[in-house]
């Protein structure tokens, strides 16, 4: 089943990499944080830990993993679905200076790949609060994917890019399963949030 229109896909790398820096930043705060890639068994749903965040699958879910261009996620056993996150940390917001709209760009094409403007703006939840994001759409060899790219404010002037991709196949109820549930249960590791939060306190 079709989960979504195939929109045709507009190229406009050269007009996103003109309007940002040449080089992608590091964006990890520690080594600590880069190594923290856990994963447990509740009912039903898959607990995994990685680079300051915790959040649950569905059960069919791989470990935590590096993905490309310095992302890491998790992939459901069929490769069908994948959940990326890029931490970004201040000292990264701070050298880029971009608005969320300009820094969402920048992390569609350093980081997924994408050099296509959105058609689509959804909206989930994230801490309990709206957070908008860009649905793009690319075709590949077996059809067509299609990728849910939101930017989450966390504490002490983080933020995370949280990426999920699905064939557009899937049924819409195992992909929405999928988002709800990371969407509903994204936190922040309360270990590494206390040293943030330090942190943020030493330098007022």
């Amino acid at each position: 089943m079709n989960r979504l229109p195939k929109f045709p896909v507009l190229l406009c790398g050269l007009l996103v990499a003109a309007a940002m820096p040449a080089v992608a930043q590091p964006l990890q705060e520690s080594q600590q944080e880069q190594t923290e890639v856990t994963v447990a068994h509740s009912d039903n749903r898959q607990v995994h830990q990685a680079r300051g965040l915790i959040f649950e699958t569905p059960t069919g879910f791989s470990e935590v993993q590096a993905l490309k261009n310095d992302t890491v996620g998790v992939v459901s056993d069929d490769r069908r679905i994948t959940v990326r996150v890029l931490p970004l940390t201040p000292d990264t917001l701070s050298f880029l200076n971009m608005e969320d709209a300009e820094l969402i760009n920048y992390v569609k094409y350093f980081f997924l790949g994408i050099n296509s403007p959105s058609t689509n703006y959804p909206q989930r939840r994230f801490f309990e609060r709206p957070v908008t994001g860009e649905l793009q759409i690319q075709r590949n060899q077996s059809g067509f994917i299609t990728t849910e790219i939101y930017l989450v404010p966390l504490a002490a002037g983080h933020k995370v890019a949280i990426a999920f991709e699905a064939d557009d196949q899937l049924p819409i109820s195992e992909v929405e399963e999928t988002i709800n549930t990371v969407a509903q249960s994204l936190r922040e590791d309360p270990e590494v949030l206390e040293k943030r939060m330090k942190k943020l306190k030493k330098q007022k």
